[in-house]
Order: structure tokens, then C-alpha cells, then sequence
């Protein structure tokens, strides 16, 4: 079984602004190091949850098909793209999209085969002979345009994870916002701004817990960067962990 990230996240769940605001960091000398302790602190949470925090896509290989269900490894599942597999006469099969069921309720995710198929194909027995590709995680991207307030429809720079009767955060710090999404197209969400908003402005789904551990991760790191005690850098403050077992995405089937 293999796991490949096929499209990486839109954007990191922590701003550079936010990163500095909570390290108390003014001026620009340490935008680099922060860049880096940003993402090092999403990787981390992710390996300790199980979840791909931003948005993502993945492509999962199997040497077979399940007795029943998938359960991928990345949560939480937002929706397939394909189910590839290598049919018994060598040929690389396509699965129709009518042939399984996707839910995103349960966590991990579930792929099932539909109602109406009853079953899961015949694989040729080899490795990576089935391979799953689906998006996983929350919604985090920006805004192309400058918003007022009011309802708005507005572009953001992805959809996945952006869908109606949803809840995103917009902005940072005294100018966040929540806003509950109305309707959604391929490429658009329309939602009532209580504020204006500039361009670019990152729009997010990710649960407040992870980014508040992620954030003390990058507190931890950033303070103790000229440590030179391997133990001290490892540890990981209580309260992080704390923060990142709670949302630890379960077993898997």
C-alpha cells in the first residue's frame, strides 16, 4: 500500500501575521524562520491527528479491493476524484463513479460500493493494482477580490472543502469574521460579510484546537530555536498535545 500527495494545500493554516502576533515578533528579520516553523508546525499536527489540515489531495494504493469499505488514510474526506484499478485482463480501469458511495460523515472517511452495484470489481492480483485519489481536509484558501459588507458572492483561490451550509473564518485577529455559506458553484461561495474585507484576505475551515496547537507549536520551537538540548527542542508543550490528541482522526478499518 503506498500514500502520495498528488496536490499540495492552497495555503498554510497559520498566517505569517498570526505566527508573528502570537511570538510577539515585530518588524520582518524573522519571516523566513516563521514560514518555516508554520509549516513544520501543520506537518506535525497532521502525523499526530491522522488529518490533512488544509485541503489536499492524495492518491492511496491497494493490491486489492476491501471485503467492503476504503478507509483512507487522510481525513477528513472531503471527495473522490478516481478509483483506478487494474482489471484481471491487465487493463487500467477506470471506476465509474456510480459504482461506490462516498461518506464524509464518519471519521476516517468511508468508500463503499454503491447500492445498486452491490460489490467492488475483480482486481488482477498485484501490487498497487487499485489506487484511490480524493481530496481530504478543511477548507483553507483566500479570497481573490476585496469584499463589502452584505451578501456577497466572492472567488476564492480553491473550493475544496467550501460547501453550502458551511462555516469559514475570514480575516485575522480583531477583523475575523465567521460566515456561513449560502449557496455554492464550481468555482464560487456566497455568504454575508458583516465587514469589508481586502484582497487576498485567507478564508478557513479548520477547527480552532488545531490551529491553536499549531500555533503553540510555533511559540515552542520559535523560543527555544538556539537551544542546544535535542531533548528540549522534541518536547512539545502539554497543552499542544493536549490539543492534537483530541482530534485524533481514530482506527482504521
Amino acid at each position: 500500500m503506498g500514500l502520495t500527495l498528488i496536490t499540495p494545500p492552497d495555503a498554510e493554516p497559520i498566517t505569517l501575521a498570526e505566527a508573528k502576533l502570537h511570538c510577539r515578533v515585530d518588524g520582518d528579520t524573522e519571516d523566513t524562520l516563521l514560514t518555516t516553523l508554520i509549516r513544520a508546525a501543520r506537518l506535525h499536527a497532521e502525523r499526530e491527528t491522522n488529518r490533512a489540515i488544509p485541503a489536499q489531495t492524495w492518491k492511496e494504493t491497494f493490491c486489492a479491493f476491501p471485503d467492503w469499505y476504503f478507509r483512507p488514510l487522510k481525513s477528513p474526506l472531503i471527495s473522490v476524484t478516481s478509483i483506478v484499478y487494474t482489471a484481471t485482463d491487465g487493463t487500467s480501469t477506470t471506476l465509474a463513479s456510480t459504482g461506490y458511495r462516498v461518506s464524509s460523515d464518519s471519521n476516517p472517511g468511508l468508500i463503499e460500493p454503491s447500492y445498486d452495484s452491490g460489490d467492488w470489481p475483480t482486481a488482477r492480483d498485484i501490487a498497487d493494482s487499485v489506487a484511490v485519489t480524493y481530496k481530504a481536509g478543511y477548507a483553507c484558501t483566500t479570497i481573490a477580490l476585496a469584499t463589502a459588507s452584505g451578501a456577497q458572492t466572492v472567488t476564492p483561490a480553491s473550493m475544496a472543502g467550501i460547501v453550502a451550509g458551511g462555516v469559514l473564518k475570514i480575516g485575522v485577529g480583531v477583523e475575523q469574521e465567521l460566515l456561513a455559506v449560502t449557496s455554492v458553484t464550481s468555482t464560487t461561495f456566497t455568504a454575508t460579510f458583516a465587514r469589508a474585507h481586502i484582497a487576498a484576505c485567507r478564508v478557513s475551515a479548520v477547527p480552532d484546537d488545531l490551529e491553536a496547537a499549531m500555533k503553540l507549536l510555533i511559540g515552542h520551537w520559535y523560543e527555544k530555536r538556539e537551544e542546544t538540548s535535542g531533548t528540549i527542542i522534541a518536547e512539545v508543550p502539554m497543552a499542544a498535545r493536549s490539543l492534537l490528541q483530541g482530534n485524533w482522526s481514530g482506527a482504521y478499518a
